[in-house]
């Protein structure tokens, strides 16, 4: 009879661990999805993996994003500043190509607005998970580099 009863305690402990372990998980995967319906990521793409171009493609990435940040820092709607990076992206290829410009490169930026799947990205002060994000993605060149994003 005792060692019935323990069974029974032990099913029913696995049964509420697994339970709570789905429950934790389905609150992960819903904040993930309130996570990437929520943000727009910049994703700057060198042409190659040579030191020159991995500078090149953070001087763009700095360009762009001291360019973007006054501009989207009002929006509060993603699919509205969705719409002005789309109103603008000759804008910001420009602004991307005038840094390769100054720098005397022949190599030029090519700017897309598109859905990609992102790794995990730490940062200073927080996390951005895993997942399927919106980008507006910045290929240089041949655009064969190592991947740099942000948000």
């Amino acid at each position: 009879m005792d060692g019935v009863f323990m069974r029974k305690i032990f099913k029913l402990l696995v049964c509420v661990t697994v339970l709570g372990l789905l429950m934790e998980y389905t609150g992960i995967l819903r904040d993930r999805k309130l996570l990437s319906d929520g943000i727009i990521r910049l994703h700057v793409v060198a042409n190659s993996d040579s030191v020159s171009d991995q500078e090149m493609k953070l001087q763009v990435k700095d360009a762009v994003v001291a360019y973007l940040q006054p501009l989207l820092e009002d929006f509060t709607d993603k699919e509205e500043a969705k719409a002005f990076i789309c109103d603008n992206m000759l804008s910001i290829q420009q602004v991307a190509n005038a840094v390769l410009e100054d720098r005397g490169e022949s190599d030029r930026a090519v700017v897309y607005l598109r859905t990609e799947a992102f790794g995990t990205r730490n940062y200073e002060t927080f996390s951005l998970p895993a997942g399927i994000y919106d980008s507006l993605r910045i290929e240089i060149g041949e655009g064969n580099g190592k991947n740099w994003w942000c948000v």
